[in-house]
């Protein structure tokens, strides 16, 4: 039986609507860490009481795949290493599946820096470890460009990211949401990240689909930067579009007025120009070939389309 502390952290990662889905995934990783660390339970139980916290975790934060995959990684481990250790075989799925997320987050910075030249207007919605990392990347090269940051409503994670490129001494400038289409004429390119890649295309915080229609239209670029570990081979989690359980951005004092703070939305993959993963450039064409041949433990199959 799970310990009443994994609830506990369970629900502090269900309410954290601020961190980006490496930090989340990370949380999640050691939670799985800790059940694995306190379980006694033989192969079978084990497996049962793995399926229903990762069936937790992922419904705590489901528009973050990266969760999914790894409840799907340390889920395939136990099932190859029958007659091993199954508590041994998650905790080392969890170290593994952390180290590459950090190694693809350097990898995809190296493979997006040398869009960066200088004189560039980037344009960045949200906040994404992986776009701050390509940024700070190109910082350090002496690249001179400069960054157009949305404040992100609702919960205005672009407000961080622009004060870690102020502290950069990247040239940052921070527009409310609606403002951004005044700059995007004049951008170079448009760098955001992703909390998924799905069959439908990318989900993003909200907003990131009206900013890739406009920009597509000024024929302005739209680089996504993502992992493989946020790869969804099947249509966007509906659950991940829902709206905050408090009121964020507007205090009516009405009651007849509903406000519906949606956190995020889906961009189609023909919004976008390039997909940067670890791998490199990649086409939208490899990138769902490459959904097609992820596979699913029988466990979670039946989340493929949770809501």
């Amino acid at each position: 039986m799970m310990h009443q502390n994994i609830f506990r952290e369970i629900r502090k990662v269900r309410l954290d609507n601020r961190s980006g889905a490496t930090a989340l995934t990370a949380r999640a990783s050691k939670i799985l860490e800790r059940f694995s660390r306190s379980s006694r339970l033989p192969h079978r139980h084990f497996l049962c009481q793995l399926a229903a916290l990762s069936r937790l975790l992922i419904h705590a934060q489901p528009a973050m795949v990266s969760i999914f995959n790894l409840a799907n990684a340390c889920a395939t481990a136990m099932s190859k290493s029958r007659h091993g250790d199954p508590a041994q075989a998650v905790l080392a799925t969890c170290e593994q599946f952390i180290e590459s997320m950090h190694l693809s987050l350097q990898k995809i910075a190296s493979n997006a820096t040398p869009l960066i030249e200088n004189g560039s207007v980037i344009v960045t919605h949200s906040f994404s470890s992986t776009v701050l990392q390509t940024l700070l990347a190109a910082r350090s090269q002496n690249r001179k460009f400069r960054v157009i940051c949305t404040e992100s409503q609702p919960m205005q994670e672009g407000v961080a990211l622009a004060r870690s490129l102020a502290a950069a001494r990247i040239p940052v400038t921070l527009v409310i949401d609606s403002a951004v289409f005044s700059f995007l004429p004049s951008a170079s390119m448009v760098i955001v990240g992703a909390d998924a890649v799905c069959r439908d295309g990318i989900v993003n915080k909200v907003g990131t689909m009206g900013i890739a229609q406009y920009a597509r239209s000024h024929q302005v670029p739209v680089y996504v930067l993502t992992s493989s570990e946020k790869f969804f081979p099947a249509s966007a989690p509906a659950a991940g579009f829902g709206a905050t359980g408090k009121v964020e951005s507007s205090r009516t004092g009405a009651r007849q007025i509903t406000v519906n703070n949606i956190l995020f939305d889906l961009t189609p993959f023909g919004l976008v120009y390039r997909l940067i993963t670890e791998r490199g450039l990649e086409r939208t064409a490899a990138i769902r070939s490459r959904l097609r041949n992820i596979r699913i433990h029988p466990f979670l199959r039946s989340m493929l389309t949770y809501s």
